[in-house]
């Protein structure tokens, strides 16, 4: 089984980190607005429950009169327009001492009632009566303390449409006492239902109230939030293809590079020139070699060529120039003759004056001790002849600084430098060394080459091979 990449696996934990922290933000929101918006819901509900029964209390208070009085049609037709010119109130009774006699709906009548059954002596919540078994009703009681008073019957229609009304995200419920009427109008025992928050009314005894449930506002949060959940994936998506292509791009040795010269994984050494003719040191070349903290060894044809493309190349070569210059300022080192230590430099370098700043410091650096500054041009990319390239050579020729083409007739290093850079040194690539015995076009080339640089009155460095 091929195993997954690790810049994969990073990716999709990355994208199921990014939903799940987003989805559980935009809930915690959700959830917090709800219930805010919960609170503001059994607000209303309260508020208009207490207008409702208000309603009950202004019919009980106009029906008081005829407590005591016989049931006759004149009272009948009395409390029978009490009933249906105030609104919500369905019925109106008369009672002395606890017990009905005399009712709007059913007319003279007697009916034994218990102020216990009532939630502070003035409100019962029923399921439904004799007249309509199957419809619930409110009964707002106003009596003495002998039982002398009136009954006002609201029909719970008119509460359960509020309800109804402001049951959305979570239901709400009319307490009263230990009963309890859904939106639908339904009661039940206060028990039975599992209540989370409240809002008690100020006015009468009952109370709003709503159960919040984890999984219905989790369901409720899919319905309503369609557009933030599709953000959320799709901006999970694409943070997580950002990161899979961070994660691939710290794989790239560009990556590796920048963090290369900031943990100093990259440092000089010289490479010594040595004289055909009298066999001594004439001359280093400073090479950069890479080594990892596992110890692993970059080539410097891996890295150059992208220090050289991303424009690292200029803090490499100026890293090359401080270490090498203080090293060699301070070395005991005892030379008959000058040293030239050439330090290599590419387009990227001619850019800005930074070049001509490294060499003058580290030439002024080193001179004391016996040592002198040096370039080595590439061939790699192509230098451009522009102002700034002349001025920058001008002023390197002026200060003494020796300038070399690399791998002459190769790449760049042709013709055209000679007459750009009027070089003091030129450098035959070891490819036509390495066959110079027993090729004869590499030793014909060798030799125009020495020729070229008699007759330029430059010196010339062989690679070996």
């Amino acid at each position: 089984m091929k195993k997954i990449d690790f810049s994969v696996r990073f990716s999709m934990a990355a994208f199921l980190c990014l939903c799940f922290v987003g989805m559980g933000i935009a809930f915690w929101q959700f959830y917090n607005s709800q219930m805010k918006d919960a609170n503001l819901r059994l607000n209303k509900a309260v508020s208009a429950v207490e207008v409702i029964i208000s309603h009950a209390k202004q019919a009980a208070e106009q029906a008081e009169h005829f407590t005591g009085t016989d049931c006759s049609e004149s009272t009948l037709k009395n409390i029978r327009k009490i009933a249906a010119s105030i609104p919500d109130v369905r019925s109106v009774s008369l009672m002395v001492n606890n017990e009905i006699y005399c009712s709007s709906v059913l007319g003279d009548q007697s009916a034994i009632t218990y102020e216990k059954d009532y939630t502070d002596g003035n409100l019962l919540l029923m399921n439904g009566n004799d007249l309509t078994p199957y419809r619930s009703i409110i009964i707002y009681r106003s009596a003495d303390l002998v039982g002398n008073g009136v009954l006002i019957g609201i029909d719970a229609y008119y509460v359960y449409s509020v309800l109804n009304l402001l049951s959305y995200g979570t239901d709400i419920h009319l307490q009263i006492g230990e009963k309890i009427m859904s939106k639908s109008g339904r009661v039940s025992n206060a028990s039975e239902e599992s209540i989370t928050k409240s809002k008690v009314s100020n006015k009468f005894s009952f109370s709003a109230s709503t159960a919040t449930y984890t999984d219905e506002i989790w369901s409720y949060f899919i319905k309503m939030e369609r557009m933030t959940i599709g953000m959320i994936l799709f901006s999970s998506i694409l943070l997580s293809l950002l990161f899979y292509r961070y994660l691939q791009f710290r794989q790239t040795i560009e990556f590796k590079l920048r963090k290369a010269i900031r943990t100093g994984q990259i440092f000089p050494v010289v490479q010594p020139i040595v004289s055909a003719q009298s066999g001594l040191v004439v001359a280093g070349e400073v090479l950069l070699r890479w080594t990892t903290p596992e110890g692993k060894s970059i080539p410097p044809d891996q890295f150059i060529s992208v220090a050289e493309s991303n424009g690292t190349i200029k803090t490499l070569t100026s890293l090359a120039f401080e270490r090498v210059s203080s090293s060699f300022s301070a070395s005991k080192v005892d030379f008959s003759h000058n040293v030239t230590l050439f330090f290599n430099v590419s387009s990227a370098n001619f850019e800005d004056d930074r070049l001509l700043e490294d060499c003058l410091k580290a030439n002024r650096k080193v001179s004391s001790s016996g040592f002198c500054i040096g370039l080595e041009i590439t061939e790699r990319t192509l230098i451009e002849e522009n102002e700034s390239t002349r001025y920058i050579t001008n002023s390197l020729r002026k200060s003494g600084i020796k300038i070399a083409l690399d791998d002459f007739g190769t790449g760049n290093a042709n013709y055209t430098y000679i007459r750009q850079f009027q070089p003091n040194f030129l450098k035959i690539d070891k490819a036509f060394t390495r066959n110079i015995i027993s090729d004869n076009v590499s030793r014909l080339f060798v030799q125009n080459m020495l020729a070229l640089a008699g007759s330029l009155n430059c010196a010339t460095i062989a690679e070996g091979t």
